[in-house]
């Protein structure tokens, strides 16, 4: 593998490195948040579970960007995709690097703040947010927890 850029950005430095085959990776500190392939098609199991487990909705929001491949993944597959990230370079990396495309709504927010702002729901959404310093037990708490599940349809789906 190659690096192919370094980036310092909100969440700290980010590598981008490509293979032989043009599949490219998203590594922030020492956590891979994307493999895809040239296309942007993600390359990780739990990603393609989770486009997967989404495949009935119309409507999705995205908890997490990093290389944008599952908002790739759901986007080609016909839905319309809002991706929320603390990280707003998190989408121009997607775009530059991962194929993700222009038509994919990015916003760049704390997704706790964007879930009590927002008054759409959705029929679909996927928490998508991790990486070595990230303390879950924080992050979702009861009332978080709760905030997401307001934002979901009640025949809708929720993927972590």
């Amino acid at each position: 593998m190659r690096q192919i850029d370094l980036i310092n950005s909100y969440s700290g430095v980010v590598a981008i490195y490509e293979d032989r085959r043009g599949s490219r990776v998203y590594l922030e500190g020492s956590a891979i948040q994307t493999y895809a392939d040239p296309d942007g098609t993600s390359l990780l199991s739990y990603v393609r579970l989770m486009a997967d487990t989404l495949s009935p909705c119309q409507d999705v929001l995205v908890l997490g960007c990093a290389g944008g491949s599952l908002a790739t993944m759901l986007h080609r597959s016909g839905k319309r995709v809002t991706v929320v990230d603390n990280n707003p370079e998190s989408f121009r990396i997607a775009r530059q690097y991962f194929g993700m495309g222009p038509a994919i709504r990015c916003v760049a927010a704390d997704f706790r703040d964007y879930l009590g702002a927002e008054n759409a729901r959705f029929d679909g959404i996927a928490v998508d947010i991790g990486g070595p310093t990230v303390a879950f037990e924080d992050l979702f708490d009861a009332p978080t927890c709760e905030a997401i599940c307001q934002k979901l349809d009640p025949n809708g789906r929720l993927t972590m």
